[in-house]
């Protein structure tokens, strides 16, 4: 019997050459598969500090336009105070979303592990983190 495939309401599109979550804000995706319910998100703050003469000042964050722009933050000129993460929430339907954990992956790769969780049969968001990391390995060693 063949699988269905999960309903998925892109919120945000991927913009191209940006996968880092510092290019997005709020909701990012929502999927639907059964009575089971995902949402991907965007959140925390960011700030990248700039080195001067007499310590650091913030940077203006529009100088940043893809990820290769924020390959320059880890040099001596430019730091990270604050930096934003993707985040899977999980509910089933009836319930309040539960935060499953941050995922530091790029736009693709969160998408990649919400579909694998929202099609699993296991119950992941009371197995805790832990568990769903093993799906990121996994999906790093097909790739």
């Amino acid at each position: 019997m063949k699988k269905s495939k999960p309903y998925i309401e892109i919120l945000e599109p991927k913009i191209r050459n940006c996968q880092d979550s510092f290019f997005y804000d709020g909701d990012i995706a929502y999927m639907r598969y059964g009575n089971r319910h995902i949402l991907i998100i965007a959140c925390g703050d960011i700030r990248i500090n700039q080195k001067v003469d007499d310590g650091y000042e913030q940077v203006d964050l529009d100088n940043f336009k893809c990820d290769k722009d924020l390959k320059k933050v880890n040099d001596k000129t430019y730091t990270w105070e604050n930096n934003n993460w993707f985040e899977i929430l999980y509910k089933k339907s009836g319930e309040d979303y539960e935060s499953l954990d941050e995922c530091y992956g790029g736009y693709d790769e969160v998408m990649k592990i919400a579909q694998q969780l929202i099609t699993d049969n296991r119950e992941y968001y009371r197995m805790g983190w832990d568990k769903l990391s093993d799906i990121e390995v996994a999906l790093y060693e097909k790739n």
